[in-house]
Formats: C-alpha cells, sequence, structure tokens
C-alpha cells in the first residue's frame, strides 16, 4: 500500500517496498520502520512510518525530511560523537 503526506506543499509518496531500516517492532505483527518516499520529480525523502501484517498504514508527517535534510543530520551526529568534548571526567564542572 502507497501512502502519500504533504511536505511543504509536496505530495510525497511511501509505500513498503522502499523501507530501508526497521527501528524496533512492536508485536509480531507490526514495527516502527525508516522509509523513503519521493515527490512527482523524483526528489527523495526519508520519513518514520507504522507497517502492519508488511503493509505500510502510517507515515509519521513531522518525521517527513529530505534526503539532504536527513544526511546532514547523519553527519552533525557523526560529528557530535567523534568531537565530544567530555571525557567523563568531573574536572572543571
Amino acid at each position: 500500500m502507497s501512502l502519500s503526506v504533504d511536505y511543504n506543499g509536496v505530495s510525497v509518496s511511501f509505500d513498503e517496498s522502499d523501507v530501508t531500516e526497521t527501528l524496533n517492532e512492536i508485536d509480531c505483527y507490526d514495527s516502527n520502520v525508516v522509509v523513503l518516499g519521493y515527490d512527482a520529480d523524483g526528489n527523495e525523502y526519508e520519513a518514520i512510518g507504522g507497517v502492519s501484517c508488511d503493509e505500510l498504514v502510517e507515515i509519521y508527517e513531522d518525521s517527513v525530511m529530505s534526503s539532504e535534510e536527513a544526511e546532514a543530520g547523519e553527519e552533525y551526529l557523526e560529528w557530535l560523537l567523534n568531537n565530544n568534548p567530555d571525557d567523563g571526567s568531573l574536572v572543571g564542572r
């Protein structure tokens, strides 16, 4: 099943065939997933959705972001992990 959501005035379609990652399994039938979506121009988006019985049943609209935004967020998290000044000590606190 394909679902469409509005993202900044653009209709983005998501399909269970484009699930890239399972975030957590709620029970034996349901799980939260990361899914890719596309607009009419072929631009790629990423969102968190709900799958039930191997069918995409929900897209959490506040999680939709363009692939550029998703990549920038991942790069920032990686930078934070690699440049964390907190060495676990309490010196200077």
